[in-house]
């Protein structure tokens, strides 16, 4: 052990603790425990002799021990020539105490055996054991430890065989003391132990605190640091009591070192501003200096850099006024390392030339040297690499000036480095050649692990990957040598990253798994940026390459996947979403290598573990406010990619494979109708846990601004106006999305939770369970064939229509019905002979069922209740008028309820039943005005129109009475319990927006839906059309309502509605804002339907509007959907009035009286209806369809 740790272990650790006497240890009050005989005998002295006894005793209290020794000398001389050697045998113990503080240990040596051959002489026993325990320590001093063993133990024998404790515990102290140099810990603590308990015996303070700072020291170097900080704790509260501010002092420091090493900063700077008040209390420039240093370097821990700049200062000014030159440096450097490391290399380089030029001046060539090494580092932070460069070298000469081996391997791998970033990889390599013979030289192996590391990141650089490799095997050699897994696992990722360079991407994956093994979940996720990167170059290699091995590229994809799952990442944390990204590539990656090996199986595995992956990400964009459905359209559309290769592997490659089966199936439910999930989430019903005024006030303001869009874009339609329709759209579109936004705080709340949760279909036996054991779902699907060949490709082949078949038991059927566009139109003339009655209805109607649904019925075996989820233009046709093969209506056959997704199934688990009375709204007065309590109308409503928009087709818009709907209405509301009857005037707009979840919600009115056609004004006076007499929406081309458009120029929620009271006056009630009359889709999305069992539109055309792949129709049945009604009765086409009133009148009498399921009493009335000869034609009694919760009426 170094002269200079056993210096500091007997002196600033033990704090004057040296001696055995307590006068001699530390000053004490002589009047309590001062109990030996050479104290005594200093204290019966009396005049100038004791006078200065005392000043040498005060000075080296102080620290003062040149002045301690001359006060002590001329003491001596007294003695001496008064004759007295017993008290000279004393003050020649203090003497030499002295001098071993300034390091003089010959002088000690000699001064302490002059006292004890005086003592001898004398039998003067307790100053013997005295001057032994002084020889003792001052042999440790000199790092002879068998002589100091000796010499303490005799010192030690003395005292108990004449029961001086208190030199005994003092023995003891410095016995521990002494194994601490010889590093025996446990021996030492031992030795302190037992000085601690004598000292509490004997009530011997001093050797209580000093016994206390010495187990500190123990615990610390064992870092037990919160058992050191409490050891420190006591000690120093004693020191306090003795108040003797010198080693109050050093014991404040040993406390802020234990908060330090806690990384409790800001307690260990309070301790040392207690510490700097002493050392100015005791005007001690030096403590000064020293605490200054300690809560700089302090700060600097706690990366509290400016707060270190300003005591360094502090210390750097004072030392500069004491003219401490060596200081002054010193803290010039350690300023500038601080602003090196908040990147201020300029003004380190500043500090850096200061504290150079005194070191040069003071010739301390090893502090010069370190000062150039740094200014050279600064330098190349500047990228100034060429003055790094000369900086380093002047460092190197003069390091080998001082025979600095290990500094002159540092400065050589810096100038390496700096050739490196000069791109001068040859001299930089030999620099670090240089370096790495003097690492060898010096068995510095962690010098020569880094410098291999060095080398082969050069060598990679340069693309010789065998040199590269070979540097980086030898570098992990050595980190395996040195159990250092931080860096081995380092190293095993450089060497991934160069074999991923060379193109060995299977190997350097195999490196990538190793350095994970190495590393927690966080060191996994820093990994995983490479592991990316060397993705990217796999791939870029495929796609480039007509030869490659694609089971190497698999190989190293099945790695990476690896890789993410080990790190564990949150599919949930924001945090992640990068690795989460990653994840969903690479499975989607060896998805795609697989399908284009021609490994289907291995393909439609992965396949399965991301859709897994899309539909957590999926539920996570449900709660995405205000861009939701912008948001879940682009989800979809990548997903769509994914269900149409899984159908196409089931159906075309694997069509016996159940794996294949239950993936295609389960795309299909996670798919379709999500972004009418996400619309609902964030409804008005969706938000509806809002409580503060604010929030309740911004849905109000919702609600108003669509009903604003609404007039807007009638009233332009009306009257013409087209110059500023655009942009007052946009304005109030854009207030809306703000809105929106501002909702935030009440998202995410436990309804929305609880709903997203129903969304979710984790597994197929997840619905399957949930089928009536009568029913079979009919999943409905458009898709498009997937290729095999081709990376990332999808082939152009026709859009198809397939049927997934799912009953609550037996396996998943699927069977492909033909291309969509062919079947779109056979759907077209289906719809178009209906709502003409054509006399080809059932040529029509036949061949139809041909295509679609004789493929599926054998598929059904004995199940009567079809649970139909269509797609695309199957929304808005009715199955139950195909005619089969023995002629007969499928309605004969089988109860048809249809479906968004067999998803719903999972939402009818949770009902909210209603509170409310059912309400009956029929046979508005369309013609009257009705007014408002405060008339308000909308501001600057001046509109615009591009040629493309309907606003012609609704020119003059006005509505004729139907007198049907008050027959039906008085025929109905008998058979409901307590029905709110709303009619003529009172059936306006205004009074269905304040309804709250009626059980039952009928509707008796004209509807409407304006596709994006040219028009005809013709019309039937008795049919629920569209405008009744005055006019009619009709489409002139087939197709034209029925082929989706890929570009919808208006909303389609704005161009579906009802019609109600006042709407030919454009007043329909209102508060705030005068309602128009015109009810639409858009309003109707707004209104709270929450436990509302079922609304009846009977109505024209209510279950149509612009159809959307995978989403269902997007109008008056999406829009009572999203308000919350668990099912709806609409109409696909204009209904007789007459024939739409008994259709109604019999359902309910089913419904009701009859207690028959929602569906169920639909069938049975058209059937009824069927039978008699006056409605007998499909045109009558097919029209309506059931959609949502076909169970009966609570």
């Amino acid at each position: 052990m170094s002269n200079q740790k056993l210096v500091f272990l007997f002196a600033a650790s033990l704090t004057l603790a040296l001696c055995a006497t307590p006068v001699a240890a530390e000053l004490s009050d002589p009047s309590k425990g001062s109990s030996t005989v050479s104290a005594a005998l200093i204290s019966q002295s009396h005049g100038g002799v004791n006078a200065q006894f005392q000043a040498g005793e005060d000075a080296l209290a102080l620290g003062q021990y040149e002045a301690s020794i001359q006060s002590w000398e001329a003491a001596l001389a007294a003695y001496r020539a008064s004759g007295d050697q017993e008290k000279e045998a004393v003050v020649l113990n203090r003497i030499a105490l002295a001098h071993s503080y300034l390091r003089q240990y010959p002088e000690a040596i000699r001064r302490h055996e002059e006292s004890l051959t005086i003592a001898r002489r004398l039998n003067q026993q307790e100053e013997i054991a005295n001057a032994l325990d002084g020889i003792g320590i001052t042999y440790a001093f000199q790092n002879k430890p068998v002589e100091a063993l000796a010499t303490l133990e005799e010192s030690l024998s003395i005292n108990r065989s004449i029961a001086n404790h208190q030199g005994e515990a003092d023995n003891l102290d410095h016995l521990g003391s002494l194994q601490v140099t010889q590093d025996n810990l446990s021996e030492a603590l031992s030795y302190y132990t037992q000085s601690l308990a004598l000292s509490q015996d004997i009530d011997y303070k001093i050797g209580q605190a000093r016994s206390l700072g010495n187990i500190g020291y123990v615990q610390y170097q064992r870092e037990d640091y919160t058992q050191a900080l409490d050891t420190y704790q006591r000690e120093l509260a004693i020191r306090e009591s003795l108040g003797n501010p010198v080693t109050v002092f050093t014991a404040t420091k040993r406390v802020g070192a234990a908060y330090s090493q806690l990384e409790r900063y800001e307690e260990a700077i309070e301790s040392y501003e207690k510490g700097l008040a002493i050392a100015k209390s005791l005007n001690d420039s030096d403590k000064e200096l020293d605490i200054l240093w300690l809560m700089g370097d302090t700060s600097k821990s706690a990366n509290r850099y400016e707060d270190a700049i300003t005591y360094y200062t502090w210390g750097l000014n004072k030392a500069k006024r004491l003219g401490d030159k060596p200081l002054e440096a010193d803290f010039n450097l350690s300023i500038g390392n601080i602003q090196a490391a908040l990147g201020k290399h300029n003004g380190a380089i500043d500090s850096y030339l200061q504290s150079l030029s005194i070191y040069r001046e003071i010739d301390r060539k090893s502090s010069e040297a370190i000062a150039l090494r740094n200014i050279g580092l600064s330098s190349e932070s500047l990228e100034k690499y060429q003055e790094a460069i000369d900086y380093y070298q002047q460092s190197l000469a003069i390091e080998k000036t001082l025979g600095n081996r290990e500094e002159q391997a540092l400065s050589l791998e810096y100038i390496g480095v700096a050739y490196r970033a000069l791109e001068d990889y040859s001299a930089a390599l030999d620099y670090f050649e240089q370096s790495l013979a003097i690492a060898r030289a010096l068995a510095d192996l962690h010098s020569a692990e880094r410098l291999h590391r060095r080398m082969g990141f050069t060598y990679n650089t340069i693309q010789n990957y065998e040199k590269a490799t070979d540097a980086y095997q030898q570098s992990l050699d050595l980190n395996q040598r040195l159990s250092d897994p931080v860096h081995e696992s380092y190293v095993l990722m450089l060497l991934g990253i160069s074999y991923g360079d060379r193109g060995a991407y299977d190997q350097a994956l195999r490196y990538y798994r190793q350095s994970a093994d190495l590393k927690d979940n966080a060191g996994k996720r820093d990994l995983l940026y490479s592991v990316n990167n060397t993705l990217k170059q796999a791939r870029g290699t495929y796609q480039e390459q007509t030869e490659v091995d694609i089971s190497a590229i698999i190989s190293a994809h099945e790695d990476a996947l690896f890789l993410h799952n080990s790190a564990e990442v949150d599919i949930k944390a924001e945090e992640d979403s990068y690795f989460i990204d990653n994840l969903e590539n690479i499975t989607n990656r060896l998805f795609q290598l697989n399908w284009n090996k021609g490994d289907i199986d291995r393909a439609v595995y992965y396949l399965e573990q991301l859709s897994t992956l899309r539909e957590e990400e999926t539920s996570d964009l449900l709660y995405s406010f205000g861009q939701v459905e912008t948001l879940l359209r682009l989800d979809l559309a990548i997903s769509a990619n994914q269900t149409n290769a899984a159908i196409t592997a089931h159906l075309n490659k694997l069509p016996e494979n159940d794996t294949a089966a239950r993936l295609s199936l389960l795309n299909i439910l996670r798919r379709k109708g999500r972004v009418l999930d996400g619309l609902v989430l964030h409804s008005a019903r969706g938000t509806s846990d809002a409580e503060t005024e604010t929030d309740l006030a911004t849905l109000a303001e919702i609600k108003e601004i669509n009903t604003q869009l609404a007039n807007l874009y009638y009233e332009a339609a009306a009257s013409g106006q087209t110059d500023a329709y655009e942009e007052d759209k946009r304005t109030l579109e854009s207030r809306l999305t703000n809105l929106n936004v501002s909702l935030s705080r009440i998202e995410n709340n436990s309804a929305q939770a609880q709903a997203v949760a129903q969304m979710k279909v984790s597994s197929i036996d997840a619905v399957r369970r949930l089928i009536p054991t009568d029913a079979a779902l009919i999943e409905l699907v458009s898709y498009q064939p997937y290729h095999l060949e081709g990376f990332l490709r999808r082939d152009q082949d026709p859009v198809r229509y397939a049927a997934y078949i799912l009953t609550r038991s037996g396996t998943i059927q699927a069977v492909d019905l033909g291309e969509r566009a062919a079947i779109d139109q056979q759907v077209a003339k289906y719809r178009q002979a209906l709502r003409t009655q054509s006399s080809q209805l059932q040529t029509i109607s036949r061949e139809l069922d041909e295509t679609l649904m004789a493929p599926i019925r054998p598929l059904l075996g004995e199940k009567t209740h079809l649970l139909i989820s269509p797609d695309g233009q199957l929304n808005v046709m009715p199955f139950d008028a195909l005619i089969d093969e023995q002629d007969r209506y499928l309605i004969e056959s089988y109860q048809i309820s249809y479906l968004t997704s067999g998803r719903d199934l999972l939402k009818l688990q949770s009902s909210t039943a209603s509170a409310h009375s059912s309400v009956i709204i029929a046979n508005p007065d369309y013609a009257g005005a009705v007014n408002s309590t405060t008339e308000a109308s909308i501001a600057n409503t001046a509109t615009t129109q591009s040629v493309n928009q309907r606003s012609a087709d609704v020119e003059g818009l006005s509505f004729s009475a139907l007198p049907g709907t008050a027959e039906e209405a008085n025929a109905i509301a008998p058979l409901l319990p307590n029905p709110t009857i709303l009619t003529q005037r009172q059936a306006t707009e205004s009074r269905l927006k304040q309804l709250v979840a009626p059980s039952i919600l009928h509707i008796a009115t004209h509807g409407f839906f304006l596709p994006d056609t040219t028009y005809d004004a013709t019309s039937d006076a008795d049919s629920r059309g569209k405008l009744g007499a005055s006019l009619e929406v009709v489409d002139t081309e087939l197709e034209a309502a029925l082929i989706p458009n890929d570009y919808e120029i208006e909303n389609p929620l704005l161009r579906s509605g009802l019609a109600l009271a006042g709407v030919n006056a454009r007043r329909s009630g209102g508060g705030n804002l005068t309602e128009d009359g015109v009810f639409t889709a858009l309003e109707a999305s707004n209104l709270n339907l929450e436990g509302t069992q079922l609304v009846v539109l009977s109505a024209c055309e209510t279950g149509l509007g612009a159809t959307s792949d995978g989403d269902g129709v997007h109008g008056l049945r999406r829009a009572f959907a999203i308000a919350g009604a668990e099912s709806q009765l609409m109409s696909l086409w204009q209904v007789d009035d007459y024939g739409t009133s008994e259709l109604m009148q019999v359902y309910y009498e089913n419904l009701i009286n009859e207690g028959q399921g929602r569906s169920e009493a639909l069938r049975n009335a058209q059937l009824a209806l069927m039978s008699t000869g006056t409605y007998a034609h499909p045109y009558y009694w097919s029209s309506f369809i059931f959609s949502g919760d076909w169970r009966p009426i609570e």
